[in-house]
């Protein structure tokens, strides 16, 4: 394992000062597992809290996260790390610093015994005191503390995410304490968040199926009916390997949300984005896409080019295929992709070929007629009616002619 060269610095520092930095949770799981993460947090042990924030200074900006929880973030050219000392927790809301804790005590205020492990750069070893590397090897998950799990309700949801993104498997120990928590008092912001990753991952479906086996999937997608989250779970999975071959990061949200969303009765489909507060995360219309999507899922496996330029009117091609994989698993994604691109809609939609301008020089002035009729020429260009601007004036010359004649 390495370090980034601050971090390593920084140990080095900390080392001849009479202390010790570790690398702690997340990051040293990955790498045990081979997966490159750049998201480092830090414990310094032995040092006290000013000598620490001392010692960050000299390598970049530090601000306090939590001064009372002894929680720094180091910002600098190589990145932003948080820095923390140990501490024992008091309550939900204090804590007593105690940077001679020791390691094995330091470990129990971890979730989960994967995300407990320690790593000393100037050693070059993994200190596991929980057995948390037996859980990485297997592919399971176990808690540190069951009664100081249960203190956060949140932990349950992050199991659950976890499961999605690691594809570890729960022990019963934790089944039963995930059972038992109430997610009713955790902010809307914070579930959504933790969806959010779950849906992201590599492994979505396995993390709808933890949501059932843990309990929460009625307090977390209440608008899914209970028999729906098996074909939601296949459904998502199917879009997956999709959405990591043709679809760029800020789609891949739009893709599995609409996915999700599907599988809801239609009139609750709204009330799911407002009941967690989703419009724009990111500055992408997450709701509309999805919402837009939704409608017109599922293909059939073979779709016409007129239903392939309607779709892409709500978003791009490989959005839509993506998500329509999902509900459709006949569907041939790279014939559609190619049909896309043959037909000028592999990027983005048709170009408009009528403008408010050409309806107001036949007469037509804007307000409620001006656009039915520009909706109506939008139909048609999609149907294939029209594909020129001369073909698309005539099309509206006669449109006009039709509308007028006595009845």
């Amino acid at each position: 394992m390495k370090l980034p060269q601050i971090l390593s610095d920084l140990a080095h520092a900390v080392d001849a000062e009479g202390g010790r930095l570790y690398a702690v949770g997340g990051w040293v799981r990955d790498q045990l597992l081979g997966v490159d993460s750049r998201d480092v947090d830090c414990e310094v042990h032995g040092l006290e809290i000013g000598r620490v924030e001392a010692l960050l200074q000299e390598r970049g900006e530090v601000n306090f996260v939590g001064k009372a929880f002894g929680v720094f973030k180091l910002s600098s050219d190589a990145g932003v790390f948080d820095i923390s000392l140990p501490r024992v927790d008091l309550g939900v809301d204090a804590a007593q610093l105690s940077p001679n804790i020791g390691l094995h005590q330091a470990a129990l205020r971890r979730d989960l015994r994967c995300n407990a492990l320690f790593f000393d750069p100037i050693s070059d070893e993994v200190i596991d005191t929980v057995e948390g590397c037996a859980d990485i090897r297997e592919g399971r998950l176990r808690v540190v503390d069951p009664n100081r799990f249960g203190e956060d309700p949140l932990r349950a949801l992050r199991a659950a995410r976890f499961c999605a993104s690691l594809g570890f498997v729960p022990d019963d120990e934790l089944v039963g304490i995930c059972r038992e928590m109430d997610l009713g008092s955790q902010p809307v912001e914070r579930i959504w968040s933790e969806l959010r990753r779950l849906l992201l991952s590599a492994h979505p479906e396995k993390g709808i199926r933890a949501l059932r086996r843990l309990g929460l999937l009625g307090q977390v997608l209440s608008e899914l009916e209970e028999e729906q989250a098996e074909a939601l779970s296949e459904a998502l999975e199917r879009a997956v390997p999709v959405r990591n071959a043709l679809v760029k990061q800020e789609g891949a949200l739009c893709v599995m949300v609409s996915v999700l969303v599907s599988s809801f009765a239609e009139p609750r489909r709204s009330s799911f984005f407002t009941r967690l507060k989703i419009e724009k995360p990111g500055g992408i219309p997450v709701r509309r896409i999805a919402l837009g999507l939704a409608e017109q899922l599922p293909l059939s496996s073979s779709p016409s080019d007129s239903r392939l330029r309607h779709l892409v009117e709500v978003c791009e091609l490989s959005w839509v295929l993506a998500a329509a994989k999902a509900w459709t698993p006949g569907l041939d994604v790279e014939a559609c992709f190619r049909r896309g691109q043959e037909l000028g809609i592999g990027q983005a939609p048709l170009p408009v070929l009528l403008r408010g301008s050409d309806l107001e020089e036949q007469g037509i002035q804007q307000g409620p007629e001006m656009g039915v009729m520009m909706r109506a020429a939008r139909k048609a260009q999609l149907d294939g009616v029209f594909s020129t601007r001369p073909e698309a004036l005539a099309w509206l010359v006669a449109e006009i002619a039709s509308d007028s004649k006595p009845r």
